[in-house]
């Protein structure tokens, strides 16, 4: 079916409960350091969940931690927002849990 008013693009039928992905699925990293010690982690504040083999925890440039997730009955928690400190030593990580059945 097209578009209306542009016939080259293709228009796709509205189902009742469809919820538009319109957010990338990756998930951006971010770093914390002190010293020696750096930690590579992603926008949930998780270690290796993503498998790209980036993150993890590092001191002298070895990894001493390569995966590490908060889970709550098997579902990850919702991020509800995080602030990383100016100096990059210090993460708060607000979450809250998902609606359990």
């Amino acid at each position: 079916m097209q578009h209306p008013a542009h016939p080259s693009i293709e228009a796709i039928p509205e189902e009742p409960f469809a919820v538009a992905a319109t957010a990338s699925t990756t998930r951006p990293r971010g770093t914390l350091k002190h010293g020696d010690t750096f930690i590579l982690i992603d926008s949930h504040r998780d270690i290796g969940v993503v498998p790209d083999g980036a993150d993890g925890l590092f001191h002298c440039d070895t990894r001493y931690l390569s995966h590490l997730a908060l889970m709550l009955e098997g579902v990850q928690p919702l991020l509800l927002g995080s602030n990383v400190h100016d100096d990059s030593s210090m993460l708060t990580v607000d979450l809250t849990n998902p609606d359990m059945r």
